[in-house]
């Protein structure tokens, strides 16, 4: 990595010299894309060195091999996926939802659309819309996280049902066991009143 810059929303832009890629993280270190590379064609460098970043989002990448700079301007994608990331810190989970949607109506295999619906749809509780989400993004940890707090409101909803149901099945078990008992003992009788007649 021979450049990094940081914008006003908290995402990252690296340099790899090597390769030629500028990747983006998130704030949080979760990488959300990778343009550029080795070559020379239009988008490609030949030895990227520095990187920089506007408050539009425009970047700006010096290329020691061709002694130049060239200007990446944001797609609609990925202006929806910093949106979508500023409204999530600001807590405005509605609005990042609506990002998050259109970012799949773009790409609908964009891994980290379902990663952040699942989080916003658990925080907001919804634990049986989160599991089916994070099964989508085939996040194990967060559909276990969702399954057991959507399996805690179950039972905690139906308590007094469940309550009820356990109650009155321990109740016919003794009943029965108690007819039971009663029928067993009624036929030792009468088998000893049978034995002493013979």
């Amino acid at each position: 990595f021979t450049g990094i810059t940081v914008d006003h929303n908290g995402i990252v832009y690296v340099v790899e010299s090597h390769s030629g890629r500028i990747y983006q993280y998130s704030g949080d270190g979760v990488l959300l894309t990778v343009f550029g590379g080795k070559g020379n064609k239009k988008g490609m460098f030949s030895s990227p060195n520095s990187i920089a970043v506007d408050p539009s989002g425009n970047v700006y990448i010096s290329d020691f091999g061709l002694n130049s700079i060239h200007v990446f301007s944001p797609t609609s994608f990925i202006l929806q996926i910093h949106q979508a990331l500023e409204a999530f810190q600001q807590g405005n989970y509605d609005k990042a939802l609506v990002h998050w949607d259109q970012v799949l109506n773009t790409c609908e295999t964009y891994h980290l659309a379902f990663e952040q619906k699942g989080l916003i749809e658990y925080k907001a509780g919804e634990f049986d819309l989160s599991m089916q989400t994070y099964r989508l993004a085939i996040n194990r940890d967060g559909y276990s996280r969702a399954f057991i707090k959507n399996r805690h409101n179950i039972i905690r909803e139906n308590f007094t049902v469940i309550t009820f149901v356990v109650v009155f099945a321990i109740a016919a078990i003794i009943y029965i066991l108690k007819k039971f008992k009663k029928y067993s003992e009624r036929n030792v009788d009468k088998l000893s009143e049978e034995g002493e007649i013979l």
